[in-house]
């Protein structure tokens, strides 16, 4: 999908994640069907005018995630314009890359244990997943962010699982990357492992 974080930049020294120019193209093209269609004989389409002001806010939405060797540094970003948030941590305290999947209470596979016969479809290899309860809301930062400013008019996917990337450091503490459906495993999984692989850093699956 176009809302996937990709490796923009990746060379010896520096890994940028974000999205494709496809987001942005996508969107502006929402918002100027919209837009348009809004303008009608009788007035103003509120509704069409909504979704052509969301669609441009997500055209101007910015996910970034730089990995910097030489600086030693993570820095992530997060925001529309000026509203960005951005965090910054050493790249030197990480830990691990770990990739966890889990279920809402009774939507599993099998309901519980998660085994590699249930998972070989999804995921290609065989390992044994733990339900670890309900996941955060939303797929990815960005399509969170459109269901947010929809007032809920999207709707959440992937309820029958989530697959979570998570940057975890020495402390322990856990950093969020990307969270989407099961269904999307591979990608959100091939991504941690390219992080690892620059950061050299263990890649661990939960």
């Amino acid at each position: 999908m176009v809302y996937r974080l990709k490796a923009r930049e990746h060379s010896e020294d520096r890994l940028r994640l974000g999205f494709g120019v496809g987001w942005r193209v996508f969107f502006v093209l929402v918002a100027l069907g919209f837009g348009v269609t809004a303008l009608q004989p009788d007035g103003l389409n509120l509704f069409r005018a909504l979704i052509a002001l969301i669609a441009l806010g997500a055209a101007v939405y910015v996910e970034e995630w730089v990995f910097d060797r030489d600086a030693d540094r993570v820095v992530s970003r997060a925001g529309v314009i000026a509203l960005t948030s951005k965090r910054e941590l050493p790249m030197s305290d990480l830990s691990a890359v770990v990739c966890r999947t889990t279920y809402p209470p009774g939507l599993g596979p099998t309901g519980g244990e998660r085994t590699a016969e249930d998972s070989t479809a999804e995921v290609g290899e065989r390992r044994t997943l733990g339900r670890a309860g309900v996941p955060p809301v939303g797929t990815s930062t960005g399509f969170e962010f459109l269901r947010r400013s929809s007032g809920g008019m999207l709707p959440r996917v992937g309820h029958r699982g989530h697959v979570r990337l998570w940057l975890e450091r020495s402390t322990g503490e856990r950093v969020h990357v990307i969270t989407d459906s099961v269904r999307s495993y591979d990608w959100v999984a091939d991504l941690g492992r390219t992080i690892a692989t620059f950061t050299r850093t263990p890649y661990r699956e939960e």
